[in-house]
């Protein structure tokens, strides 16, 4: 895959994330607000906490409340 193709589907990935930009309740084993900004290089969740820092997460490691 060439690096125009991987830029593309991350496009088409990110444009259909549920709910990327918008703040919701979330839980990661303590419950908080934040918001998806996107995914990090290796495909984990991004999500920017109230207090600006920006934690990763994989596959079953946050929920959506």
């Amino acid at each position: 895959m060439n690096r125009g193709e991987f830029h593309k589907i991350k496009s088409d990935y990110l444009a259909n994330l549920y709910r990327l930009g918008e703040w919701f309740t979330y839980d990661d084993g303590g419950v908080f607000e934040g918001k998806i900004t996107g995914i990090d290089e290796y495909g984990k969740l991004a999500i920017e906490k109230r207090n600006g820092m920006v934690c990763c997460y994989g596959l079953k490691e946050v929920v959506f409340l």
